[in-house]
């Protein structure tokens, strides 16, 4: 049976909201939390949206779920991948998504290759920000 992607709205970026003292923290012209465009991999070839490569959003994101689930090496060893790239011939984030809560192994290494990346910067994040209290 045929089956259509599931592409619902655009690929969303990254980004972070901070709470301090029980108020949301907006920054300087409301850009506190841009985490998005932090490189964390210069060395990528991977584009990002604001023209530099290696953003933590190439990484992360919607988008970048995406663009590997799409890379031939990754859909070719999923079943569930591979099946809705060749009746689609694309393969979503929300497949991606999905293919997460069904367990499929590449899905759930996408996203755990994802979240070694994300906590590496949020780390860094926390000691720069100290949140304990004296």
């Amino acid at each position: 049976m045929p089956r259509e992607s599931l592409l619902r709205a655009p690929v969303v970026g990254a980004g972070l909201g901070i709470v301090s003292e029980g108020a949301v923290h907006r920054g300087e012209a409301g850009a506190s939390g841009e985490l998005a465009h932090i490189q964390v991999d210069t060395s990528s070839t991977s584009v990002c949206r604001c023209g530099r490569r290696g953003c933590l959003e190439t990484f992360v994101s919607g988008g970048a779920f995406e663009a590997t689930a799409n890379r031939g090496e990754v859909w070719w060893n999923s079943p569930y991948l591979k099946e809705i790239h060749d009746d689609v011939g694309h393969i979503s984030m929300d497949d991606v998504f999905s293919g997460i809560a069904q367990g499929d192994q590449q899905c759930v290494k996408i996203a755990a290759d994802a979240g070694i990346r994300l906590a590496g910067v949020l780390a860094v994040l926390a000691t720069i920000y100290n949140p304990a209290k004296s």
